[in-house]
C-alpha cells in the first residue's frame, strides 16, 4: 500500500491517499490539503479514486469535496449524524461499516468526542508487507500494514478538543481513545488529521494525556487557572500538533472535564 499525505500550509491539516498499486484501486481520507499532490500520484500511477472518507464535519476536513466528486466521480463517505452540515454524502457511515477497494480492506470506526460524528478510518493492506516499500510515510510511523487514519480525535503527542464546534464532550473523547483506538495493534500506523505520523504504541508510552487517561501521574501538579472566565484547575499539559499545547482542565464550579487549547488557558 502507498500512502501519500497533503498537508495545508495554513490549517496543518491533511489529506491521506490510499493507494493499491496490485489493484490500481484508491481512496482519499479528508479533502482539506492541496489537491495538486494528489492529482499528481493519482496520474502517476493510474490509480482509480472510489471513495473520499469524511473523518468529521469541520470545514478544513471537507473543503473540496466536489473537487474530487465531479473530477473523478467518486462517492462522498461520512458520518450520517453530520449530514446537514457536509453536504452531500453518497454513503451515510454510522461506524461498523467495512468494505474492500482494491487490495485495500477498509473499516470504520465510531470515534465521537471532538465531534459527535466522528469517525476513524482503519485500513489494512490485503497484499501483505511487500507492498509497503512505496509507503512515503516515514515521520514516525512503522512499517505495519494496519493503517489508522484518526482525523481530529488522536494526534502524535495529544488528542482532538471537546469544546469545539459540534463537540460532544470530554467522556466521549477519551472512551474513543482509550476503549477504540488504543485496543488497536501496537504496531498499528497512525496517520492523524494534522501534522506528524506515528503509531499507537507510541501513543501509549509517550502522549502525556493518554498516560493521564491510563492512571499515570502528569508530570506537573495540578494547577488553578481560568478558561473562559471561568475558573478551573489544569490537569494535564500536552504539546499540540500546531506549536502550542493542549490541556485537560477541570472546572472549580461544577467538576466538569473538558481538553481546550492551551491558548485559552490562563494561569492564576
Amino acid at each position: 500500500m502507498e500512502i501519500i499525505r497533503s498537508m495545508h500550509p495554513d490549517w496543518l491539516v491533511n489529506s491521506w491517499l490510499a493507494i493499491s498499486p496490485e489493484s490500481g484501486a484508491a481512496v482519499l481520507i479528508d479533502s482539506g490539503g492541496p489537491a495538486e499532490p494528489i492529482l499528481q500520484r493519482l496520474t502517476e500511477t493510474g490509480a482509480q479514486l472510489s471513495h473520499v472518507i469524511c473523518t468529521h464535519r469541520h470545514p478544513d476536513h471537507i473543503g473540496q469535496n466536489d473537487f474530487y466528486r465531479r473530477q473523478f466521480g467518486a462517492k462522498i463517505a461520512g458520518p450520517e449524524v453530520e449530514r446537514p452540515f457536509i453536504g452531500e454524502l453518497d454513503l451515510l457511515l454510522k461506524g461498523g461499516e467495512k468494505w474492500q477497494c482494491g487490495a485495500l480492506s477498509i473499516r470504520i470506526l465510531a470515534v465521537p468526542g471532538h465531534t459527535a460524528g466522528h469517525m476513524a478510518v482503519l485500513i489494512e493492506n490485503l497484499a501483505g508487507p511487500e507492498a509497503n516499500e512505496t509507503n512515503s510515510i516515514t515521520d514516525g510511523a512503522s512499517n505495519s500494514d494496519l493503517h489508522l487514519f484518526s482525523g481530529d480525535v488522536l494526534f502524535r503527542g495529544s488528542v482532538g478538543g471537546t469544546v469545539g464546534v459540534g463537540a460532544s464532550g470530554y467522556e466521549d473523547l477519551r472512551h474513543s481513545v482509550m476503549k477504540v483506538l488504543m485496543t488497536l495493534p501496537q504496531q498499528t500506523q497512525v496517520h492523524p488529521g494534522h501534522m506528524q505520523s506515528t503509531t499507537i504504541a507510541h501513543e501509549w508510552e509517550h502522549n502525556p494525556i493518554v498516560r493521564f487517561w491510563r492512571g499515570l501521574a502528569p508530570d506537573q501538579e495540578p494547577r488553578p487557572c481560568t478558561v473562559f472566565d471561568q475558573s478551573a484547575v489544569l490537569l494535564v499539559e500536552a504539546s499540540d500538533y500546531d506549536g502550542g499545547t493542549k490541556c485537560v482542565i477541570q472546572r472549580v464550579d461544577c467538576g466538569s472535564l473538558d481538553v481546550v487549547p492551551g491558548s485559552k488557558v490562563l494561569l492564576s
